[in-house]
């Protein structure tokens, strides 16, 4: 007579709980011998066996129930199809994992950069992005198109920056405008799906000054703050090739205070 187990046996064996295996028996996947005498479940090693595939399905990312029911399945084709959506389904979740893992390693790079380049100034390309405007200086944009926008993007908020722009002709003229948005770096873009639009400008990678600048909330972002930087052009011998983007790469509120830290890019004239 083959060798019956007790529940506590399966679960040490399979690494589950007891709980674990009576929700099976209730999904029916495994139909254990009730002793009537002691009331004992009692588990043969088909049961064992039954109970490890399912195991092996929960692990590929399936539910409980739906791993159960793979084991209930008429074909064995119809199992092979469903492993293969899980499959695809996991192959996107891996492509979305190593460009979080990416824009991570990204994101703590710009920060320390940002801290090294505080009042120093260099030549760099500056990263191919594309940008959502999305605040006339301190007041949101509520155009319908761009509050969708803004609502898509930030699905992906991980991939997302907030920007700062400051146009060239504002900044000479002392005029007091300027706006904020989202930037995706073009490295990111094509994965999300992100293109030019009407509403979504792109920014080609084009050679600038670049440098970092530090913001509190207690200063107002001003084309006068970047006065530095079109005077370090100048004692450089360089002019202005277009308008000034900014890029947010941190933001804190200690003690009560907002702060961030902008990367700072004017582009150079060729």
């Amino acid at each position: 007579m083959p060798k019956r187990y007790k529940i506590s046996e399966v679960a040490r064996l399979l690494g589950v709980t007891p709980e674990t295996i009576r929700y099976y028996e209730k999904l029916h996947l495994i139909s254990p011998v009730r002793d009537d005498k002691t009331g004992y479940r009692y588990y043969g090693t088909w049961d064992i066996h039954m109970l490890n595939r399912a195991r092996i399905y929960h692990q590929f990312g399936f539910s409980l129930e739906k791993s159960s029911a793979l084991m209930a399945m008429k074909t064995d084709l119809e199992v092979a199809d469903h492993l293969e959506e899980r499959e695809k389904e996991l192959e996107n979740e891996i492509l979305r994992s190593i460009n979080l893992l990416q824009r991570m390693r990204e994101s703590k790079e710009s920060i320390r950069d940002a801290i090294r380049s505080e009042g120093t100034y260099r030549l760099e390309m500056r990263p191919a992005m594309y940008r959502l405007h999305t605040q006339n200086r301190y007041k949101i944009d509520e155009r319908r198109p761009v509050v969708e926008l803004m609502y898509l993007w930030e699905l992906d908020a991980a991939f997302m920056d907030s920007s700062a722009l400051f146009r060239l002709e504002d900044v000479y003229k002392g005029n007091p405008d300027f706006s904020f948005g989202l930037v995706v770096s073009e490295a990111y873009a094509e994965y999300l799906g992100i293109q030019a639009s009407q509403y979504v400008e792109y920014f080609p990678s084009v050679l600038c000054l670049y440098t970092s600048m530090s913001s509190r909330d207690n200063v107002n972002q001003t084309g006068e703050r970047y006065q530095p930087v079109l005077q370090e052009m100048k004692r450089r011998g360089l002019k202005p090739g277009g308008d000034i983007l900014t890029r947010v790469v941190v933001m804190r509120r200690p003690d009560d205070e907002y702060f961030n830290f902008h990367q700072v890019w004017v582009p150079v004239q060729m």
